[in-house]
């Protein structure tokens, strides 16, 4: 499998990047958030609600593990906390490559402060939050990742472009 899978902290553009990617690469594009929503008719919040974080991480590997053997070559926008599961980062190694969407913290904050779908950065401070995720997972997509493509101030075009110079 050739497939190329977008790993990144909430707001560092996987989906439009993906979608951008894909355009270039001419190949087909698959969000794993999107096709959550759409396959359990609920939102990630409601899902994170219903089912807590465990419940909705087995049901993002099951969708993750079925989206890459079941269509090869894709452009895979995965969700910001899929590296969270060690079985997820071998999954995307062995099918394809792994793209980490670096991001300042900065400008992951001017990009989703005013977000309200985000589950877990709801609550008194979310900023605060976001700095916790980001600190416990940085090592993490650094790790997973086959290269990085850092993200600030450029627009999904030119992240696509530097994928594609990368690949």
């Amino acid at each position: 499998m050739n497939n190329i899978y977008l790993i990144g902290m909430p707001g560092s553009g996987k989906t439009v990047t993906g979608k951008a990617l894909a355009s270039i690469l001419n190949r087909k594009h698959f969000d794993l958030d999107e096709e959550t929503v759409r396959k359990y008719n609920c939102s990630i919040a409601e899902l994170f609600e219903k089912e807590g974080e465990a419940g909705f991480r087995q049901k993002e590997q099951a969708l993750l593990q079925a989206s890459g053997s079941s269509f090869p070559d894709m452009i895979i926008s995965t969700g910001g906390g899929v590296v969270l599961v060690a079985d997820n980062v071998r999954y995307m190694k062995q099918e394809g490559k792994v793209v980490y969407l670096e991001t300042s913290l900065n400008c992951l904050w001017e990009r989703i402060e005013n977000k309200t779908h985000r589950p877990l950065l709801k609550g008194e401070d979310p900023k605060a939050v976001l700095e916790k995720i980001f600190n416990e997972r940085k090592a993490l997509y650094e790790s997973a990742g086959d290269f990085k493509v850092n993200t600030n101030g450029k627009s999904a075009e030119e992240v696509a472009k530097g994928i594609q110079e990368k690949l």
